[in-house]
């Protein structure tokens, strides 16, 4: 499992627009949605947060995912 919270979602709809802070939340929740792939299950748990929960990520994957 993991909770994941976007930083700096004001700032960026304050001064970029929120076309483009919606920009941001939907590329978040596609990153998420290939992290979690098809044993997985990613969502947004509401304003800038989401939470994550995969039973197992391949080696390969993992660094990926903290970084």
């Amino acid at each position: 499992m993991a909770y994941v919270d976007m930083n700096n979602l004001k700032i960026i709809n304050d001064r970029y627009g929120h076309d483009e802070g919606d920009f941001s939340i939907k590329l978040i929740s596609e990153i998420l949605t290939e992290v979690a792939a098809d044993t997985g299950l990613a969502g947004r748990v509401g304003g800038d947060e989401f939470a994550l929960a995969v039973p197992a990520l391949p080696t390969d994957r993992e660094r990926d995912f903290v970084e």
